[in-house]
């Protein structure tokens, strides 16, 4: 059994992963010490945003969006301009992230074929599932996107301890839905009304003037649950009741991505924008307080050194088609030309071209990788999990 090899100022995300299966599976081999009472392996925490665009974060050159904990993961970490999606739309790309194989070979390889929802199947094998054999308590918290409840694939099948979020990224157009998952149990919300409801998740919905929205088919916004505070709440909890074990949460958001809705346009309610973009950059920002407050739970619970933290996004350069409801009313900029955040080569989602697949990704381990470092190294998805082993 062969490892590829680790250096600490040549931070590789194969090398991370080789050393992370040296320390669990092998310490033997590895020569480590991990299995010493006073040292532990380390955590790892995989944040798959959606819909993110190459350029929607300061550290890949934004400006209008504020991103200051997204933006650390780089800044104290490795920052990778030329990672890579397992594809260009959701399923796929989540289907090769979790079974390590490129398109050619994992099981999902569409969102959909006339209406039917490939999922993955009892003989599939997930980053999961490793990581469960060798000791990690294994957490989804989001978006799975890889079996419908009366398919095989579903979460808790596939090498998770537990599961909070949605099964079907369609249902996941909802961010005020009628349900989410708890492992394989329905959690309903009634104050949500009837917005999950096409006709009213599909329209665009109105803010007051301080800025909270009211979401269409709900009469009380206030007793209204939002998926994506939920979910990242959820997420904490997790942390909490793990810190004791090795724990790998996949803290897959569904956040940008449309139809756009916020609770609250907060710091962008007084600029003076098209309201989608004041919603885009809100959904973008909200999403990065929540990884602010999980990264201060680590300090918090001093798991913040013995924890990996990558965070990517599921695809290129979003098609942003939901903006249309917006642009069909009155004319203006696209999101893309007012936050100017395509990735440098062509290319959206959906698409073959290399910007549908070129995703913004970083890593952050203190004390193993660099702060401040930046690679050009390509990698996709299917190398997360450590299929180097050879």
């Amino acid at each position: 059994m062969k490892f590829l090899p680790f250096y600490k100022n040549q931070f590789s995300i194969r090398g991370a992963l080789a050393l992370i299966t040296a320390l669990t599976l092998f310490p033997a081999c590895s020569g480590n010490q991990a299995t010493n009472k006073n040292e532990r392996v380390p955590n790892i925490i995989f944040i798959l945003s959606d819909d993110l665009s190459w350029g929607d974060m300061g550290a890949y050159g934004q400006e209008k969006i504020k991103t200051p904990n997204i933006d650390r993961i780089a800044y104290e970490g490795i920052k990778f301009t030329n990672a890579y999606a397992g594809s260009t739309v959701c399923a796929p790309s989540r289907s090769s992230l979790m079974q390590g194989l490129h398109q050619g070979h994992a099981r999902v390889r569409g969102n959909s074929y006339q209406s039917f929802r490939e999922s993955l199947r009892e003989d599939d094998y997930t980053v999961a599932m490793l990581l469960q054999e060798a000791g990690y308590k294994t957490g989804l918290f989001g978006k799975w996107g890889l079996a419908l409840e009366n398919q095989p694939g579903v979460p808790n099948n596939m090498g998770f301890g537990e599961f909070y979020g949605y099964l079907n990224q369609r249902q996941a157009h909802t961010y005020y839905p009628e349900f989410l998952y708890h492992n394989k149990e329905k959690v309903y919300f009634p104050r949500n009304e009837s917005h999950y409801e096409y006709e009213n998740y599909s329209k665009a919905s109105a803010y007051d003037e301080d800025g909270r929205v009211i979401p269409n088919g709900i009469e009380d916004p206030k007793a209204a649950v939002y998926s994506f505070d939920i979910i990242n709440e959820k997420a904490l909890d997790f942390v909490r009741q793990n810190k004791e074990q090795p724990f790998f949460l996949y803290l897959a958001n569904t956040t940008p991505h449309g139809p756009l809705i916020v609770p609250e346009l907060g710091e962008y309610k007084d600029q003076d924008w098209p309201i989608q973009h004041k919603e885009w950059a809100a959904m973008i920002s909200r999403m990065d307080g929540d990884v602010g407050r999980l990264m201060a739970l680590l300090e918090e619970l001093n798991l913040d050194d013995d924890t990996i933290i990558f965070f990517a996004s599921d695809n290129g350069n979003s098609s942003q088609g939901y903006e249309k409801r917006y642009l069909d009313l009155e004319e203006g900029p696209t999101l893309s030309e007012f936050f100017k955040h395509l990735s440098p080569t062509r290319g959206q989602k959906s698409k073959e071209y290399n910007g549908g697949f070129h995703v913004p990704a970083m890593a952050r381990w203190p004390g193993h990788i660099p702060a401040g470092s930046e690679s050009d190294l390509i990698w996709a998805f299917w190398d997360f999990l450590p299929t180097q082993l050879i």
